[in-house]
C-alpha cells in the first residue's frame, strides 16, 4: 500500500499532520504574523517613498524643468529600488531562523551598495555621457525618499498591534484568575517596581 492510499485510509483524527498549519489554496502555509507585519510596515513606507518622489519629482521640474525633474526621478527611484529591495529581503525570510535572516539582510546590503558604488564609479568614469544628471535635483530626490520612507514607516510601526505579554505561570496567578488571560508581567505588586 503506497503512503497516499495509506494516509488517506486513516480517520481524520488520527492523520501525523494534524497539527500542521494548514496551507492556502495556492498550496502555501499562511503567512505568520512576523510576516504580516512586515508586509505592512513595507506598504506603508513605499506609499510614504512613493509619496516623497512625487513631491521631489514636483518641485524640481516647478523649479528647473524636465532636466531637472530627470534627475530627482533617478535620484528617487534609486532610493525606492535600494529599500524595497532590502524590505523584500526581509519579508523572504521573515519565517526562517533569526540567524537566517540577519545574514540575508547584510548579505543584501553589501550588494545592494556595491551596485550604488558601481553605478557611482560608471557616472564618474563616463562624466561626458551623463553630463545631463544634476547633483542637487539627484539628491533631493533620493534624499525626500528616504526621509518620507523613514517617517511612513515609523508612523506605521507606532500603530501596529503586537501583543506583549510573558507566557502563564499558574504559581503566579492570584487566586480565581482565570489562566487564559495572558500577564503583562512579572513584577510583584507588593514590591512596589
Amino acid at each position: 500500500m503506497s503512503r497516499l492510499t495509506e494516509r488517506a485510509d486513516r480517520p481524520a483524527g488520527d492523520r501525523a499532520d494534524v497539527n500542521r498549519p494548514r496551507r492556502g489554496a495556492e498550496g502555501r502555509r499562511p503567512p505568520t504574523f512576523a510576516a504580516m507585519s512586515l508586509r505592512r510596515l513595507l506598504a506603508g513606507a513605499a506609499i510614504g517613498g512613493h509619496a516623497g518622489a512625487l513631491a521631489a519629482i514636483g518641485i524640481a521640474w516647478a523649479t528647473g524643468g524636465v532636466p531637472t525633474a530627470l534627475s530627482a526621478a533617478l535620484g528617487a527611484v534609486l532610493a525606492l529600488a535600494f529599500s524595497m529591495i532590502g524590505h523584500g529581503v526581509q519579508l523572504a525570510f521573515a519565517d526562517g531562523p533569526p540567524e537566517r535572516l540577519l545574514l540575508a539582510a547584510l548579505t543584501s546590503y553589501l550588494v545592494r551598495v556595491g551596485l550604488l558604488g558601481g553605478a557611482l564609479a560608471l557616472v564618474l568614469s563616463n562624466a561626458a555621457g551623463f553630463g545631463w544628471l544634476q547633483r542637487a535635483p539627484l539628491a533631493l530626490g533620493a534624499v525626500t525618499v528616504v526621509v518620507t520612507w523613514l517617517a511612513a514607516e515609523i508612523w506605521v510601526f507606532s500603530r501596529l498591534r503586537i501583543p506583549v505579554w510573558d507566557a502563564p505561570d499558574d504559581a503566579d496567578r492570584p487566586t480565581g484568575a482565570n489562566p487564559e488571560t495572558p500577564r503583562l508581567s512579572r513584577r510583584d505588586p507588593s514590591s512596589g517596581h
